[in-house]
C-alpha cells in the first residue's frame, strides 16, 4: 500500500485500483459531467456570489442590495438595532429574544454573517455576535440609522 494514502487500512475489491491524485484531477473526476455539459455562459462552479468578497474570514458586501434584502426581515433588523445600541460590545447569540425556532435563529445568524453585517466568534459551544459598525459606516453611511428608524416605525404601528 502506498504510504501517501496515510491510512491504516484500505479496503477494496480485488479488481479495484487505488490511486493518489491532486485536487484538480479529483475535481475533474468527481465533477466530470457538469464540467463537460457546462456552456460558456455558465458561471464557474467554484465561484462564490459575485457581490461578496472575503476579508479576514468574513464576507464583505460590495452592493447595498444584499444588505437591504437582509434588513427586510423584521427579526434580522431587530438584531442589528439591538447590536447598534451598544456597538462596541459582543453579545451572546442566545441572549436575543426572537420569536422563532432555534434553527431559524441559526439561519438568521448565518445570513447576517454572510452579508457582512456582523462579526461572529465561536467560543466552545457559545456563539458571540458583534455589529461591524466601522465597516458599515465606511461603506454605507447612514445605513444603521435608517435600520433603527425603520424598526421604530414598525414598533409604532
Amino acid at each position: 500500500m502506498p504510504a501517501s494514502l496515510r491510512a491504516d487500512f484500505t479496503y477494496a475489491w480485488p479488481t479495484n485500483e487505488i490511486t493518489v491524485m491532486g485536487t484538480e484531477e479529483a475535481t475533474n473526476v468527481v465533477h466530470r459531467r457538469p464540467i463537460v455539459e457546462a456552456t460558456e455562459d455558465d458561471p464557474p462552479m467554484h465561484t462564490a456570489a459575485p457581490t461578496l468578497r472575503v476579508e479576514r474570514g468574513h464576507a464583505v458586501p460590495e452592493e447595498i442590495g444584499q444588505i437591504l434584502t437582509t434588513l427586510a426581515d423584521d427579526n434580522r433588523r431587530r438584531v442589528i438595532v439591538e447590536l447598534a445600541e451598544r456597538p462596541d460590545e459582543e453579545r451572546l447569540c442566545a441572549s436575543f429574544d426572537l420569536p422563532v425556532s432555534k434553527s431559524s435563529r441559526t439561519h438568521r445568524w448565518w445570513v447576517l454573517r454572510e452579508t457582512g453585517l456582523v462579526h461572529q466568534r465561536d467560543a466552545g459551544n457559545r456563539l458571540y455576535i458583534r455589529l461591524r459598525t466601522e465597516d458599515l459606516l465606511r461603506r454605507f453611511p447612514g445605513l444603521i440609522e435608517a435600520a433603527i428608524a425603520a424598526e421604530r416605525n414598525r414598533l409604532d404601528e
